[in-house]
This record gives C-alpha cells, sequence and structure tokens, in this order.
C-alpha cells in the first residue's frame, strides 16, 4: 500500500454491539481504499469486540490489541497516532462515518494541504438526529487562519476533524495519559494553537450514537 491520504483511527472499548456498523461505515467508504488506511487499537475488550473484529478482512485494515486495559482512550488514540501515515481522523467504536466523506473532502480540500479540517457531526440519540456543535461548520471557510474562523473553539471533541498528521507530529501532541476526562480538549487545544489555516465545510462527517 502506498502513503495514504487518510487513516482513520478507530478506538473500541466493549464496543460488541456497535463496532461491525462503525467498521463498515469505514471499510465501505466510496474513495478507494488505496488512499486511505484504518487502524483499529482494542483496549483490551471484555467482551465480544475482539471476536467480531477479526471477522473482517480488507487490505488496509490492521487491528491491534492493547495488552492490558488503559482506562481511557488517551493511550489507544497515541498508538493509532505512531501507527499512522496519513490525515488523521478519530472515530470511536461506537459512532459511524458517513459513506462517501473521504471521497469529498479529498475531491475538494485535498488541494489546500490545510492543517486542519473540520466537517459537521450529526448526533444520534432515540431515532432522532441534530447537529452537532452546529456554529463551527454552518459556513465554508477554506485555508483561513484559526482566528478568523467563528466559533473555532466552541467543540474541542475529536469527532468531524481530519488533522495533517505533521502538525501533530511537529509539535509533539498527545492525549495525556493522566486525564480520563477532557483529554481530548487538551489534545486540540493544542492542536488548534499551531494549526496555521483550518478550513471548516458544511458537509457531514460523522454521526455521534448517544
Amino acid at each position: 500500500m502506498n502513503k495514504p491520504f487518510f487513516s482513520i483511527i478507530v478506538t473500541t472499548f466493549n464496543n460488541d454491539k456497535t463496532i461491525e456498523k462503525t467498521l463498515n461505515s469505514v471499510i465501505n467508504q466510496t474513495l478507494n481504499n488505496d488512499l486511505y488506511e484504518i487502524i483499529v487499537i482494542d483496549d483490551k475488550s471484555t467482551d465480544d469486540t475482539f471476536n467480531k473484529l477479526q471477522t473482517f478482512n480488507a487490505n488496509n485494515l490492521t487491528i491491534h490489541q492493547l495488552e492490558l486495559n488503559s482506562g481511557g482512550p488517551s493511550a489507544p488514540r497515541n498508538l493509532g497516532i505512531q501507527l499512522s501515515h496519513g490525515h488523521i481522523y478519530f472515530l470511536d467504536g461506537d459512532d459511524w462515518l458517513d459513506l462517501n466523506i473521504l471521497e469529498k473532502i479529498a475531491n475538494k480540500y485535498v488541494i489546500y494541504d490545510t492543517d486542519l479540517i473540520i466537517a459537521k457531526v450529526i448526533k444520534y440519540k432515540d431515532g432522532n438526529t441534530t447537529v452537532h456543535a452546529k456554529f463551527m461548520t454552518i459556513d465554508e471557510h477554506i485555508d483561513k487562519p484559526g482566528s478568523d474562523i467563528p466559533y473555532l473553539y466552541y467543540y474541542m471533541g475529536p469527532s468531524g476533524k481530519f488533522i495533517k498528521r505533521s502538525l501533530i507530529i511537529e509539535n509533539n501532541i498527545q492525549f495525556p495519559l493522566n486525564l480520563h476526562f477532557g483529554e481530548d480538549k487538551l489534545f486540540f487545544m493544542t492542536a488548534f494553537v499551531n494549526a496555521h489555516h483550518v478550513t471548516t465545510t458544511p458537509i457531514v462527517a460523522n454521526y455521534l450514537n448517544r
């Protein structure tokens, strides 16, 4: 496999009820699978999650399991970063991607080589859907300084965000291992501060299962 443009990092812990839908949403993307890789990190699940992961087979998929449960999302995500090669997208094992999102992002925004691309996120709860943190992606902003984008710091979670890998590596940005709540806010605050150019788009990236 040539160097992929996207690295989808899927982190799981006891997601045996949802992991198949999650992983199918990544494997079945309309983008050619030579252009993205799927890195699954299982945080030593105690249910049937890891067994279900073993039933998947795709040439752009790798599956890893931690030897011991880490107690939070930081260690699995940090390992995914180490193993990645392309623009990073974090996906939890109970959420799912829009099937066209990678192709749409590649076709429209790849030429700008922007540090961060933030797409729309839909929250799904009890059969109802709402736009999550809608003011971040209500308008399109292409390759702008973060200070020019309204509501940029409104939502600091991982959903909807494509991150240039070099931004993370060159600035040594990691999820803190000593936190089990709010670790994503520290990670993305640091990423936003170090990003020179940011793109926002009203295109739907993924669905949060709440």
